[in-house]
């Protein structure tokens, strides 16, 4: 398959971003019950795996579209 590096990559990305999301919402479900260092903590931790996520989407996606031009 002529793009199957790159569609991996993608691919890699979108199941780290579903593991973020669900990582979110067990976060959001248990704020009541956790400290605010722990929550800071976690919210910290999906913001910069969030930002890393988007980097290497958009790194993927731009790379994917000079190969498709």
């Amino acid at each position: 398959m002529k793009y199957w590096t790159e569609l991996n990559n993608l691919e890699t990305q979108i199941i780290r971003l579903e593991e973020m999301r669900s990582l979110f919402s067990v976060l959001a479900n248990g704020a009541e019950e956790s400290s605010a260092e722990d929550i800071r903590s976690a919210l910290w931790y999906v913001e910069g795996s969030l930002n890393d996520i988007h980097r290497e989407l958009r790194s993927e996606f731009d790379e994917l579209w000079e190969h498709v031009l």
